[in-house]
């Protein structure tokens, strides 16, 4: 066997030669599979990422209607407070008639009638005053803050008068107290 360094360096190349193309395979199929790897994970994390968005605008939207619904409840509240507020919404009914310059002749708070979730203060009401007056304290007890519901009106004329008498049968709402 005639070795020759001239065969000798053949060989080294081809072997030289074999194994870059062996590693340059190697990276390049290690390239391509991290490449699709990535890929992968990036469209995983695109998924993730529009659901993320749409949790966020999901709960932005909650959001708005718990506030909107908080303040219809405080509206609510405010409209149908809790027991043992009478006192205040008489004074208010008391205010309204010196403000129209009508005569209160009696105030009788009646029984408490419990509803299924609310209390019906039923107060009778009986005063005088010019008819323009009583339409105008009427429609202002409708306006009010508290619900005032109009049961019974009865209104007559006084004998030689303008003034009316007028007995009226209200119903002012509040909540239970909780147990």
């Amino acid at each position: 066997m005639n070795l020759s360094i001239k065969n000798i360096d053949r060989a080294c190349l081809i072997i030289i030669i074999t194994v870059s193309m062996i590693c340059g395979y190697l990276t390049f199929k290690h390239v391509m599979k991290t490449k699709e790897q990535f890929g992968i994970e990036k469209d995983i994390l695109s998924k993730k990422t529009i659901e993320v968005n749409l949790a966020s605008t999901n709960l932005e939207e909650l959001r708005g209607a718990l506030k909107a619904t908080e303040k219809e409840l405080n509206y609510l509240n405010e409209r149908i407070p809790e027991s043992g507020k009478i006192g205040l919404l008489i004074n208010q009914i008391d205010s309204l008639m010196k403000q129209r310059k009508i005569a209160l002749i009696s105030l009788q708070p009646l029984p408490v009638r419990e509803e299924k979730i609310y209390l019906k203060n039923p107060i009778q009401l009986l005063f005088n005053g010019n008819f323009v007056d009583i339409y105008f304290l009427i429609n202002d007890l409708e306006k009010m803050n508290r619900i005032v519901v109009m049961d019974k009106i009865t209104i007559t004329k006084l004998d030689n008068s303008d003034q009316c008498r007028v007995e009226l049968m209200a119903s002012v709402f509040e909540h239970k107290k909780a147990i």
